[in-house]
C-alpha cells in the first residue's frame, strides 16, 4: 500500500463515516426516485432526482435468508466485490450498483461530495430497489465505512455486515497520527485526501468522530477484518502508522458487545483478492449469530 493510500483508502472509508451527520447529502431525506426492474434479477436502475444509478442482482431469493448488498471501495465501481458477489449467490439474492461517476451510474456536478450524500444514495437504492428486506451489508474500505454508518443509523433494516478494513474516524486518526509523523506527512497523507483530495472520488471526511459517539446498535452482530502487509513492509510511512490503524479498527469492534475483531494476517487491503474463503466465513458467522 503506497503512503497516500494510507489517507485515501484505509482511513477514508471510516472518516467517510461521519460524513453523514456533517452537513450535506441530507440521508434519509425524501428522494425522487423509481427503480426500473423492481424486484427482478438482473441489472436495475434507480434515480435520484436528475441522476440515474446502475446495479445488478444476481443469485435468488431464499427463504429467511438476507439480501445482501456490497459497497465498494473508494474510486471504484460494483465490478470490484464481483468475486466477493459470485461467493455469495449460492446463499441468496445479491445486490450492488455503482456509486454516482462510475460504472453506468451518472456523475454528479459538486465535489468533493460528503459522506452523507453518498449514504443518502445508498439508502435511495435499497428503498426503491424492492429488494427483500432484511438486508447484510458488507463493505470494503470507503463501503467498509458506509456499512457502519448504515447499521447506525437504520439498524431495523439490517441483521449484521462485515466491513473489511474501514479506516478510522478523521479526527481519532488524526489524534492518533500527530505524536508519531511529521505535519508535513499528516497533511499530505491524510489531511488532504481524506478532505476531497482523491482525484477518482473525492469525498470530505470530517466530521466523523460526532457521528461514532452516538449510540451504535448494541444487538446487532458484526465483523470488522483487518489486513495490512504494508506493501511488503516497504511502505515506510504504512510502517509508521500501521500499528495505530489496527488500533482503531479494533475500537470500532468494540462499538458494540456483538462486533467482533478478525485479523487477516499476511493480506493486504484487499483482503477478498487472496483470502475469499475467510471473507464468506465472515459473513457466514456473522448471520448465524443474528439467528
Amino acid at each position: 500500500m503506497q503512503s497516500r493510500e494510507i489517507g485515501c483508502v484505509l482511513v477514508l472509508v471510516l472518516g467517510l463515516l461521519a460524513s453523514a451527520g456533517c452537513g450535506g447529502g441530507n440521508v434519509g431525506a425524501s428522494q425522487s426516485s423509481t427503480l426500473s426492474h423492481p424486484k427482478a434479477l438482473g441489472p436495475f436502475t434507480v434515480r435520484v432526482g436528475e441522476r440515474l444509478l446502475s446495479g445488478r442482482c444476481e443469485g435468488r431469493v431464499v427463504s429467511g435468508q438476507p439480501t445482501f448488498v456490497l459497497e465498494a471501495g473508494q474510486g471504484n465501481g460494483a465490478t470490484e466485490l464481483q468475486p466477493v458477489a459470485q461467493a455469495l449467490t449460492g446463499i441468496g439474492l445479491v445486490c450492488s450498483y455503482d456509486r454516482a461517476g462510475f460504472g453506468g451510474s451518472d456523475p454528479v456536478a459538486d465535489h468533493p461530495r460528503p459522506l452523507g450524500a453518498l449514504l443518502t444514495d445508498l439508502r435511495t437504492v435499497l428503498a426503491a430497489g424492492g429488494f427483500p428486506k432484511p438486508y447484510f451489508l458488507v463493505g470494503h474500505s470507503l463501503g467498509g465505512s458506509m456499512v457502519l454508518l448504515y447499521a447506525q443509523l437504520y439498524p431495523d433494516d439490517l441483521v449484521g455486515f462485515v466491513s473489511m478494513n474501514p479506516g478510522p474516524t478523521y479526527h481519532d486518526w488524526l489524534r492518533r497520527l500527530r505524536p508519531i509523523v511529521s505535519r508535513k506527512e499528516l497533511v499530505e497523507n491524510e489531511i488532504r485526501p481524506l478532505t476531497g483530495g482523491v482525484p477518482e472520488e473525492p469525498v470530505d471526511t470530517r466530521g466523523s468522530d460526532a457521528l461514532v459517539q452516538k449510540p451504535f446498535p448494541q444487538h446487532m452482530p458484526y465483523t470488522i477484518m483487518y489486513a495490512e502487509d504494508c506493501s511488503g513492509g516497504t511502505d515506510l510511512y504504512c510502517n509508521k502508522v500501521v500499528g495505530q490503524l489496527e488500533a482503531a479498527q479494533r475500537a470500532l469492534a468494540a462499538l458494540s458487545p456483538e462486533g467482533r475483531f478478525v485479523a487477516v494476517r499476511g493480506a493486504g487491503h484487499e483482503i477478498w483478492a487472496t483470502d475469499l474463503d475467510r471473507v464468506v466465513a465472515a459473513v457466514k458467522h456473522v448471520m448465524a449469530r443474528s439467528k
